[in-house]
């Protein structure tokens, strides 16, 4: 069976579990926009997306929702962003 995930009323859904992001000020998520490089050959793209953060790395898009002010949780998707 495959995972299915998606992005309903604030809310990360999977087949396995539901995820409810923890309140975060637009002005934070906004200073983790950016680009990140994962390796020698990796960079990903992080924009903000309404309250949470989105991912792109090539044609790939994860969203990535937050489970307090500094730690993102994604689905299927590791390591998770943990900002300082």
């Amino acid at each position: 069976m495959s995972h299915t995930t998606y992005i309903k009323s604030g809310k990360l859904f999977d087949s396995e579990n539901v995820f409810k992001p923890v309140p975060i000020s637009s002005l934070r998520l906004k200073a983790y926009q950016g680009k990140y490089r994962l390796s020698h050959k990796m960079v990903i793209a992080v924009t903000k997306n309404g309250k949470y953060l989105k991912a792109k790395a090539d044609s790939d898009e994860y969203p990535f929702l937050p489970k307090s002010s500094t730690v993102f949780q994604g689905h299927n998707v590791n390591p998770q962003p943990t900002y300082n």
